[in-house]
């Protein structure tokens, strides 16, 4: 094979299927030779860079561009290694050699795109493209990076262009650029050209189980359970294991949907025998579990999962919940202290600590975990709680503190109703005319009562109070807290 046609092969991605190449000579060279192309096969990519640096050496006086070559090979074999930083001076250097060498900034824009600098890898794509227009994977990593910067459309004009470059996939990219396509769909909210799309993928690819996993998702989102459900199936036939777990729960959960608890369970059983760290199938399995009435099950499942994740802070969330819920308060309130431990921005989790702190008539820590919360992200309940917990701690800075945090509240969405009546602006007959949904109907109660707590008007809060616990569903946190408060009050 001539060096002209060893370039060919080598800008059309087709170097395996050109024959034997006798460009750097016969023997050891030419050993070195499939050595050094074949950087990213296997795993060991240590031989490949050593027959790579050992062309080189041979080639120091040679054509720049038969170095620049042998540079990218050996950068592909040092970011198979991981070594990323090698990897971009051999490419850089390869460039500096041969500034027309294009599969040299598709290869370096890769990198740094893989390493979340879409910024410095996008230049390097469009010049890839700009020297080989016809480089369908340049076309396809520029739209990754254009979608990560939500340029959609400049995304799916790429993507575009890779498909027709690679319309029968022989590249490998037609298959990816049509799976990008019916993500960016999907998340644009046009579900039928996402399915079109991921149609068009599974044609060129068929034996791809993530394909089968997403479209099932948008299936499952649509309401098509039947065909959601055979993708899934056909996710697990493929036997990757990658997937697998994420199927099962995928069809546990369509059970779950539909009230089939039983069937739901033991799929989450096969989706944690796939995956036994799976941490989502355990939590889920265990919600399933405390609605058939099954607590210990339901327990071991946090605990398992918990065991297999220990650094997750939202399973010690999930868990702190299941204790809450069975008014387990101490152990509820290490779990969400842990959880903040793990992660001390994770607002939820102080939201549901300064509840249970509310449960358990701890005012004052309850305040501070509140305010936390509004400072933050403020909502009308957590102010109201703010507001409750702060005047029974004796915190003076209540009223102030009250007024700030609903300055961020709309005044037409409930629950702000009843913040004007804690403002003085209305009154309780007005308010309860103003309920007229069953939630808010419980909701006003407890927060009347509450109210009336503050102000020391007991008989009030005590008539209050027991119609939010008899109209209130118990998984409300105004039924907990208007229960709490009249244990309290005895």
């Amino acid at each position: 094979m001539t060096l002209r046609t060893f370039f060919l092969c080598l800008a059309a991605g087709l170097i395996p299927l050109c024959g034997p190449a006798t460009v750097f000579g016969q023997g050891n060279a030419q050993a070195d030779f499939d050595l050094c192309k074949n950087a990213t096969r296997g795993r060991n990519a240590d031989p490949s860079i050593l027959a790579c640096t050992r062309l080189l050496n041979i080639e120091i006086r040679e054509s720049a561009h038969r170095r620049a070559v042998m540079l990218s090979f050996r950068a592909l074999g040092w970011k198979a290694k991981g070594d990323v930083k090698r990897a971009t001076a051999d490419l850089t250097e390869a460039i500096g050699l041969d500034a027309g060498f294009a599969p040299a900034y598709e290869a370096r824009a890769d990198i740094q795109r893989e390493s979340d600098q879409c910024d410095r890898a996008r230049p390097d794509y469009d010049q890839a493209i700009k020297l080989a227009p016809d480089r369908a994977g340049a076309r396809f990593g520029r739209a990754l990076c254009h979608a990560e910067e939500k340029k959609i459309k400049e995304a799916i004009a790429d993507l575009d262009e890779a498909i027709k470059i690679d319309p029968d996939n022989g590249k490998g990219v037609a298959a990816l650029a049509w799976s990008m396509k019916a993500r960016l769909n999907v998340t644009g909210g046009n579900i039928e050209a996402a399915l079109a799309a991921f149609e068009a993928a599974v044609k060129l690819d068929p034996k791809r189980a993530d394909l089968y996993l997403e479209r099932a998702l948008v299936l499952a989102g649509q309401g098509n359970e039947e065909r959601a459900l055979a993708d899934y199936d056909r996710t697990i036939e493929l036997g990757d294991k990658r997937y697998a777990s994420a199927a099962w729960s995928g069809k546990a959960a369509l059970h779950a949907r539909k009230e089939r608890f039983d069937a739901a369970i033991a799929a989450y059983d096969q989706a944690i025998n796939a995956d036994p760290t799976h941490a989502a199938a355990y939590v889920s399995r265990a919600a399933l579990r405390t609605r058939k009435g099954d607590r210990t099950g339901a327990l071991a499942d946090l605990d398992a999962a918990i065991a297999r994740n220990p650094a997750v802070p939202t399973l010690y969330k999930a868990r702190g919940d299941f204790h809450r819920a069975q008014r387990n308060y101490v152990k509820a309130l290490a779990d969400y202290d842990q959880a903040i431990a793990l992660q001390p921005d994770f607002i939820i989790a102080y939201g549901d600590r300064a509840l249970l702190r509310y449960y358990m008539g701890d005012f004052e820590k309850s305040v501070d975990d509140f305010r936390h919360v509004n400072e933050q992200q403020p909502n009308g309940y957590s102010v109201l709680f703010h507001y409750l917990a702060a005047t029974r701690s004796g915190k003076a800075v209540a009223a102030e503190e009250f007024s700030k945090s609903i300055s961020a509240l709309k005044p037409a969405d409930w629950p702000y109703p009843i913040i004007e009546v804690f403002l003085g602006k209305k009154n309780a007959e007005t308010l309860q005319k103003e309920a007229t949904k069953p939630a808010e109907r419980c909701e006003a109660h407890f927060y009347l009562g509450a109210f009336q707590l503050t102000r020391d008007l007991k008989d009030q809060a005590v008539k209050e109070l027991r119609a939010a616990v008899a109209n209130c569903p118990e998984d409300f946190v105004e039924f907990r807290a208007a229960d709490e408060d009249l244990k309290r009050l005895n």
